[in-house]
């Protein structure tokens, strides 16, 4: 009995495909999630890491630049000007008004059926701007709070690439005397070998004060090791209270010429 169980589970195997059984070295394998994590969300928990400096990655090569261009009216138009952070301006804008945390997460790693490796990480900047000049910011007492989360992909296939994955954000007031309109999201990404003339970025309006916008899958690999190579989001909103206006701009961009160990 044991010796004719034993012959027919020989002939099964027979009959399975040899594909099934092939080496990973032959290239013929489904992709394997080696690393996967929750991302972060939590605006409060995003702070936190950036305050106590933890990171999945070195943020040197990410900037995030927040500015503010106030709109006066003038002879019936409207002329924006855009100060500079320094106290010595008419606003009295300086770079105190601002508070910016800034924190990477590690999200996903990924090998490819070629063998290649996709790592996911998602870079998260908050962005608070005081228009008072004063109390502490992280407290809540701000007036306008900008959210800029750009997620990015780096594969190494034997060169680094890089690409946008996608953005999301948000703006928050808490004074009920102030409105936000005329929302603005652009977020793109630029390389040498390609998109060079703007033909890898969009420009969106968003309805609400959230959004999420995913780049489209054409969009190609970039070589992560050229200078001029940047991954970027860029978001605007105008801040309303009764005829005064002003526009609260936040970008997150990273430069090329540093790989992610």
């Amino acid at each position: 009995m044991k010796k004719s169980v034993f012959v027919f589970l020989l002939a099964l195997i027979a009959l399975v495909p040899n594909s099934v059984f092939a080496s990973s070295n032959t290239g013929n394998f489904e992709e394997i999630v080696i690393f996967e994590q929750e991302e972060i969300t939590d605006r409060d928990k995003i702070v936190e890491r950036a305050i106590k400096g933890e990171t999945d990655v070195n943020d040197f090569d990410f900037e995030v630049v927040p500015s503010v261009t106030e709109i006066t009216t003038k002879d019936g138009l409207k002329n924006a000007i855009e100060p500079s952070l320094s106290k010595s301006d008419s606003k009295d804008i300086n770079e105190e008004d601002f508070e910016v945390f800034k924190t990477t997460q590690k999200l996903k790693e990924t090998q490819l059926s070629d063998g290649s490796i996709v790592t996911d990480y998602v870079t998260n900047a908050v962005v608070v701007y005081d228009e008072r000049s004063s109390g502490t910011k992280t407290d809540g007492s701000y007036t306008v709070s900008g959210e800029v989360s750009i997620r990015w992909q780096q594969m190494n296939d034997g060169k680094i690439k890089w690409k946008v994955f996608s953005t999301k954000g948000s703006w928050t007031v808490l004074d009920t005397a102030f409105s936000l309109s005329n929302r603005k999201v652009h977020y793109g990404q630029v390389g040498l070998e390609a998109c060079i003339y703007n033909d890898c970025n969009e420009v969106k309006s968003p309805t609400s004060n959230s959004y999420l916008y995913h780049a489209p899958t054409t969009w190609p690999w970039l070589s992560m090791f050229t200078g001029a190579a940047s991954v970027s989001s860029n978001t605007s909103v105008n801040v309303n209270r009764g005829s005064s206006t002003f526009v609260f701009n936040v970008q997150i961009i990273k430069h090329g010429n540093s790989a992610v160990d």
